[in-house]
């Protein structure tokens, strides 16, 4: 194997980490995360509807509010 041509690979660890959270701050960035991928998509030119990502935030807020309430926000005056 060429392994100039080949694939990186990463593995994830610690995958519980990234789905149960026990705190404030570790749900705030996995929020964060999900909700700023409009706006990278939107850097990448991809054809994304705002209408839409405004509704699926608005559904993603629905659990969790807290966290991802701030998380909507600062990825709003982040972006």
């Amino acid at each position: 194997m060429n392994e100039e041509l080949a694939p990186i690979v990463w593995h994830l660890v610690h995958t519980r980490r990234l789905t149960h959270t026990q705190n404030l701050w570790d749900r705030f960035w996995f929020s964060y995360d999900v909700l700023k991928n409009y706006h990278r998509y939107k850097r990448l030119k991809a054809d994304v509807s705002l209408r839409d990502y405004i509704l699926g935030s608005l559904a993603f807020l629905r659990r969790d509010f807290p966290a991802r309430a701030l998380a909507f926000l600062y990825v709003m005056i982040d972006s």
